[in-house]
């Protein structure tokens, strides 16, 4: 009995996400045209940013169907928060992911099972505006983005900010400005972010 239990709730909530992928698909056809006629990435932006509005488990079921269509990966239980958006379509988020609110996510591949809290900012990495020439504007010199990995069953603190690789089973502390990769199994806090323990003992 408990089986079946089980079994219907399965099937309710993957019912109930697809019914949102439907309502999400005349606006992911609205962003589709929209991109090809703008031709910029900023086209995406502008839609993650509005969905980040809707407050609630309403906003939480909207965010994943429009994101189930429009980002590189989405599966159907995942939590993305209030006030959260993401910076570009070229997000993968794994199975079990929960996003807390006010994060702004950038291009990034997120394992399965990761606890991100809020007001985390994960960058495209750690160099993103080139500086070496000092004849030219900043704003001028371009970009060096890359795509950020978090492993799987992290956990990454309030306020963190994601600018390197997390490997998986890590914890990084609040506040944590995450400059360097460290192994598998590390707690790291501070900033720039340091070693404080492994969780292997």
């Amino acid at each position: 009995m408990k089986g079946l239990r089980e079994s219907l709730k399965r099937m309710s909530k993957r019912m109930v996400s697809w019914v949102f992928v439907a309502v999400s698909l005349p606006v992911y056809i609205l962003y589709r045209v929209s991109r090809c006629v703008v031709r910029d990435e900023r086209v995406f932006c502008s839609f993650s940013q509005a969905y980040s509005l809707v407050p609630g488990f309403l906003g939480v079921y909207l965010r994943m169907g429009f994101y189930r269509l429009a980002i590189d990966k989405c599966p159907e239980n995942i939590w993305v928060g209030f006030g959260t958006f993401f910076t570009t379509d070229k997000v993968a988020l794994g199975s079990n992911v929960y996003i807390g609110s006010r994060c702004i996510v950038s291009n990034c591949k997120i394992g399965d099972d990761v606890i991100i809290g809020s007001g985390v900012s994960v960058t495209s990495g750690k160099a993103t505006h080139s500086i070496d020439d000092c004849e030219s504007l900043i704003r001028l010199q371009g970009s060096n983005k890359i795509s950020v990995s978090i492993g799987d069953d992290c956990w990454i603190g309030n306020g963190a900010i994601i600018m390197s690789d997390v490997n998986a089973h890590s914890v990084v502390g609040a506040g944590c400005v995450h400059n360097k990769t460290f192994p598998e199994y590390s707690v790291v806090a501070g900033n720039p972010a340091r070693l404080i323990r492994s969780r292997l003992g």
